[in-house]
């Protein structure tokens, strides 16, 4: 457990723009960003999802993203994570969809404008890859490859997602 005062002193004097599912920071001793999330409002149905997320974007997307720890503040549960600051510019809708396609996932809908991917999650099969949109994707300035930097898997069920946590040798239960 973190000092809530001092995380969001932290977070308020290093604020970037975040999105609707996290306040973002780059305190720039490392060139990470670090992301607050309010365990009551993740992207994900539960915080389970969330946690398993970043262990799968890790092994199947190359992040990494670290777990820093949990704070409290007003009776809610904070999760603070960490992840490499990505140069870079957001991409257009045509420019993602053609960039991730060429990068080896397809698109679910093709003719949708709805950020739903799969891809080849080796052992655990094909992955559905979900909330790709604009905002959650980066064209590295350097390399104009694009990077997800938060991205979500879905599963039918927890016990699929078990199924695919096994696969990936990342059970942790």
């Amino acid at each position: 457990m973190m000092d809530a005062a001092d995380v969001r002193q932290l977070m308020a004097t290093t604020a970037l723009r975040g999105g609707a599912e996290h306040n973002v920071a780059l305190p720039g001793h490392d060139n990470r960003v670090l992301k607050d999330l309010d365990a009551h409002a993740p992207a994900t149905e539960s915080l389970f999802d969330y946690l398993t997320d970043i262990l799968l974007a890790n092994r199947l997307l190359g992040d990494e993203i670290k777990l820093e720890g949990f704070y409290l503040h007003e009776d809610r549960l904070h999760v603070l994570t960490s992840q490499p600051f990505v140069d870079g510019v957001h991409p257009d809708w045509e420019v993602l969809r053609s960039g991730l396609e060429n990068q080896g996932m397809k698109q679910e809908a093709p003719r949708s404008r709805i950020p739903s991917f799969t891809m080849d999650g080796g052992p655990a099969g094909i992955v559905s890859v979900i909330d790709l949109h604009e905002n959650n994707v980066v064209v590295g300035s350097e390399t104009g490859v694009l990077l997800p930097i938060d991205a979500h898997f879905y599963f039918e069920d927890r016990n699929a997602r078990l199924t695919a946590l096994r696969a990936l040798d990342l059970d942790i239960l």
